[in-house]
This record gives C-alpha cells, sequence and structure tokens, in this order.
C-alpha cells in the first residue's frame, strides 16, 4: 500500500473553553507520532473560522493508520474530542506529490468501493454483474 494522508477535523462549539480541548488535539498528534509507520503530522487552526481545526498525519500506508487508531494511547487522547470530530472521510491515499510528475496507480482493491464501513442513509453497494455474464 501507499502513502496516506489523513486528515481529521474539529468544530468546537463556541459555548466551550478552546484552551483545554487545543491541548487535547496536541495529545492526540503525539499519541500518533509515536506509532509506527507514521512520517509526519501538524495541528492547525483555520484562518476563516477560529473554532475549526485540523489534525493531518502522513502514513508509510493504510495499515498503519488504522493500527495507530487502535492504540490505547490514541484512544485515551482522542477520548475528551471526539465529539467534535466532524464524521467524514479522513484517510487520502496520496497519489501525486510535489517531487514527482504524474499521478502514482492507485493501491486501492477493485472492489474498494463496494467493502468498508456503511455511510448512514445509504444503501449497501453490491458489485456490478458482469454485462456479459
Amino acid at each position: 500500500m501507499g502513502t496516506m494522508l489523513v486528515l481529521m477535523r474539529f468544530d468546537l462549539p463556541p459555548s466551550v473553553d478552546i484552551t483545554p480541548l487545543v491541548d487535547s488535539l496536541s495529545a492526540v498528534l503525539a499519541a500518533l507520532r509515536d506509532r509506527p509507520g507514521y512520517r509526519d503530522g501538524w495541528l492547525g487552526r483555520s484562518p476563516d473560522d477560529p473554532r475549526a481545526y485540523c489534525l493531518a498525519s502522513l502514513w508509510e500506508d493504510v495499515g498503519s493508520y488504522r493500527r495507530s487508531l487502535s492504540s490505547f494511547e490514541f484512544k485515551m487522547a482522542v477520548g475528551p474530542i471526539q465529539q467534535f470530530m466532524l464524521d467524514q472521510p479522513s484517510a487520502f491515499e496520496v497519489l501525486a506529490d510535489s517531487r514527482t510528475t504524474g499521478v502514482e496507480a492507485s493501491d486501492l482493491a477493485v472492489d474498494a468501493s463496494t467493502s468498508g464501513p456503511q455511510r448512514p442513509g445509504t444503501e449497501p453497494q453490491t458489485p456490478r454483474a458482469d454485462a456479459d455474464g
């Protein structure tokens, strides 16, 4: 599998004190930093919305990233802020970067869109039948 870019977005409500939540976000980044396969990571805040934060991290492969989510350290660090995490896709396969030209072939399996978690309000996907068979 190829490199994974992970973007976890958080929307902190106006009714809560931001300081301890930002400390929690920093603790999540520290918990990820110590996991095998971790390459780099950042904590950012939107200049347009001071209550919108993002944790971005770069991983060797999807397995390293997914195993990091099951670690005790990550679960303990993310617990206090998990309720503010936006429910949206967060892991992305890197297909190109600024050091190379062109787009790499995807490492995703041919049936990747037919497996995995089902999104609320959607029907389960089934593979399309072969036109000839």
